[in-house]
């Protein structure tokens, strides 16, 4: 229930002894949980021509024999989304707070902030959009929306990746926010908002 990494990195293990050159195979690509379906129905056999257009995810399938391939569309990034709520303080004034919400009040959806993240190899990028209940859409230019930057290139070895996001780093990096959230709008965005 966060964005941050402690929640969104699991681990994967996928066996496929069927597969010449996949025994002992670690790869370090980032994939999306999203892709697991298609995956799975590849490494079963099941043609591509089978599964719904509309089932989301990228085939992992070739790192099971070809680990410096590029599978995942826009570079090597994964992508993840959580909602969050106002709270009440104290004295009855609102903040954004870190209470994950899935809530609906009368027709409209009930939280007011969605978090749009993005891990690549280097960063975790998030950007916490104002959410318009009504028109279930973010509102990409609210003054009101925040920034969080997040530098992992010292993260190699993920002995404690928590390490990495205790201070957001997005004022001292304008070309990577302006980069990932390009990302963000391109990924996450629709015709519809």
């Amino acid at each position: 229930m966060s964005v941050f990494e402690t929640a969104t990195r699991v681990p994967l293990v996928v066996r496929t002894p069927w597969r010449s050159g996949s025994a002992g195979r670690v790869v370090a690509s980032s994939v999306e949980l999203v892709s697991l379906y298609r995956s799975l129905a590849e490494l079963a056999g099941i043609p591509t021509t089978a599964i719904e257009s509309t089932v989301q995810g990228t085939s992992f399938a070739p790192l099971m024999v070809d680990a410096e391939r590029d599978i995942i569309t826009g570079g090597e990034v994964a992508l993840s989304q959580m909602t969050r709520c106002k709270k009440s303080t104290e004295n009855g004034t609102q903040t954004r707070g870190y209470d994950p919400c899935a809530k609906t009040v009368g027709e409209a959806m009930g939280y007011t902030y969605m978090g749009y993240s993005v891990r690549s190899a280097e960063w975790r990028f998030t950007l916490w959009a104002e959410w318009n209940g009504t028109s279930l859409c973010p509102e990409w230019d609210n003054a009101a929306n925040k920034i969080e930057l997040y530098d992992h290139r010292r993260d190699m070895e993920a002995a404690n990746f928590d390490d990495f996001e205790n201070i957001n780093v997005a004022a001292d990096n304008a070309g990577v926010v302006t980069q990932m959230t390009a990302l963000v709008h391109s990924s996450f965005g629709s015709s519809n908002c």
